[in-house]
């Protein structure tokens, strides 16, 4: 266990991960480890006060632990432009709600080339909206950078062989590191949290703190990652393009120094699609989770319906963009007539199938 960086496990511990629920997370993470099982998890937890932290202690944990990581890192990092290395990283601070981020950052510049949000982690989309887009949008870079986690292996995948035909070769493709190590993204995080993820999440833990919300419920479960997944998208779009229009101390504005770029090139004919990608992978023994599910949506398989529903929220409620305002701005209650809303409208639509 004490290999395992300590801002890692207290961010499970608030994410609401049993002791069990956290020991498996670890035995995934760290195929290669031992010595996670519940009681060393509990152990760990209880000698690092680990068992009970609000949101500004983890990120305290969090900030402190890379501040110790950039005293302590024997090699001091250096990218020598854009292009050179990309950084890719998850915040999970909503996964219990169906909400994970994933973005990417350029180690030069410090400019979020690109990012998604999903219900679960999910090699394919992960692949499809960071690793392909930000390719085909600005170019190769020289090397990829992730954590140890196991959603990036068909990003790595390609990342390598798309490699060994352009780009340098005196640099390895790509690096997998513990969080700590990955301190280009890991700094974005706080802010995120600050800016989007805690405003939703303060919200949300209080309509289950009042039984509004059951999340044991496949379509209550479905209907709230939909909705804040929406609302943190809104929440992202807008602290992406601040961050990259604004001075870095150190380097400069990040849409500036991402002008002059070091990628290569490529044609958008090499760059494999995601089911082209999969196919590759799993050739070569590789095992994917195709479909990554948060609940279940009842209207599924009728577009008909999704679209009325669609339709019905918007004059009801009106757009994301207002509700997601309410949410850092106002009192929250819109936000908690949206996600009512929704799963209500979900809920009687579903009745005419």
């Amino acid at each position: 266990m004490e290999s395992v960086p300590v801002e890692i496990v207290a961010e499970l511990r608030k994410n609401g991960l049993t002791y069990a629920e956290i020991s498996l997370k670890l035995q995934q993470d760290y195929p290669q480890q031992r010595g996670f099982s519940k009681r060393s998890v509990h152990r760990y937890c209880k000698e690092h006060n680990l068992e009970k932290m609000d949101d500004d202690e983890v990120d305290e944990v969090v900030e402190q632990a890379i501040y110790n990581g950039d005293r302590t890192n024997p090699v001091p990092y250096h990218a020598s432009g854009f292009g050179h290395k990309l950084h890719l990283d998850q915040n999970e601070k909503l996964v219990m709600f169906g909400v994970t981020h994933v973005l990417a950052v350029d180690g030069y510049s410090g400019m979020i080339v690109s990012h998604v949000i999903m219900p679960v982690k999910n090699n394919l989309l992960i692949y499809e909206h960071i690793y392909r887009k930000s390719v085909l949008t600005y170019g190769l870079w020289e090397q990829i950078r992730v954590d140890c986690g196991r959603e990036f292996f068909l990003t790595l995948f390609i990342q390598k062989k798309l490699r060994q035909q352009y780009g340098s070769t005196e640099i390895v493709p790509y690096v997998q590191t513990p969080s700590t190590q990955n301190l280009t993204v890991e700094r974005l995080w706080p802010q995120v949290n600050a800016r989007v993820n805690y405003p939703l999440k303060r919200i949300l833990f209080s309509m289950q703190d009042r039984n509004s919300i059951d999340m044991t419920c496949p379509t209550t479960r479905y209907c709230v990652s939909h909705v804040v997944i929406k609302l943190a998208t809104v929440g992202m779009e807008r602290f992406i393009s601040a961050w990259n229009s604004h001075f870095i101390a150190g380097k400069g504005v990040p849409l500036v120094l991402s002008q002059q770029r070091f990628t290569t090139q490529v044609q958008a004919s090499v760059v494999p699609s995601t089911v082209t990608a999969t196919q590759d992978y799993e050739q070569q023994g590789g095992s994917l989770t195709h479909f990554s599910e948060f609940g279940i949506d009842p209207l599924r398989e009728r577009h008909d319906l999704i679209r009325l529903r669609d339709e019905h929220f918007g004059v009801d409620i009106g757009s994301y963009e207002t509700v997601f305002t309410d949410a850092v701005s106002g009192s929250g209650d819109l936000v908690e007539r949206a996600l009512l809303h929704f799963l209500t409208l979900t809920q009687r639509l579903a009745q005419l199938i």
